[in-house]
C-alpha cells in the first residue's frame, strides 16, 4: 500500500461516518478500519517510518481532512472532513460529592449485608459509583 492509496483509504472512512455521526473517526479506531479495506496489507508501510498520528499531521489536509485532538485528553484525536468545524465537548466539572470516606465505607458495609440474590439485582448509575469511589481516595 503506497501513501497516496492510504490517504484515499482513510477519506473515504472519513466521508463515510461523518455525514451520521458528525463525530471525528479516532485514530485509535483507523487500524481495525483500514485493515477490512485493504485486507492483508500493512498500511504501516505507507506511513513511511512515522506513526499514524505524525503522517496524518503531515498529509491529512492533502486528503481533505483535519486532525482535532480533545484537549481534555490528548490521546483522543480524530479525524473530519477539512470544511467542517468540530470540539470535543468539555467534560463537566464535577460538583463537591459530599461524600467522605467514612460514607463510602458504611455504603460498602451495607452492600456486604446484602444477599447474594439482593446484589445481583441491584443496580447504580455509574456516576453514583464514581462520586463513592472518589470519596475513598
Amino acid at each position: 500500500m503506497e501513501s497516496p492509496e492510504l490517504l484515499d483509504a482513510i477519506r473515504r472512512i472519513v466521508e463515510e461516518d461523518w455525514p451520521t455521526t458528525k463525530f471525528p473517526v479516532l485514530l485509535s479506531k483507523l487500524p481495525k478500519r483500514i485493515d477490512r479495506l485493504w485486507p492483508g496489507e500493512d498500511y504501516k508501510e505507507a506511513l513511511g517510518g512515522k506513526n499514524l498520528k505524525g503522517f496524518l499531521q503531515e498529509n491529512a489536509a492533502v486528503a481533505g481532512l483535519r486532525l482535532v485532538q480533545d484537549p481534555a485528553h490528548s490521546a483522543r484525536v480524530g479525524l473530519i472532513p477539512l470544511n467542517e468545524e468540530y470540539e470535543f465537548p468539555a467534560l463537566p466539572a464535577a460538583p463537591p460529592s459530599g461524600i467522605t470516606p467514612d460514607d463510602a465505607r458504611a455504603f460498602a458495609r451495607v452492600i456486604e449485608s446484602m444477599t447474594a440474590e439482593e446484589q445481583q439485582a441491584v443496580t447504580f448509575p455509574a456516576s453514583f459509583v464514581a462520586r463513592v469511589l472518589a470519596a475513598t481516595r
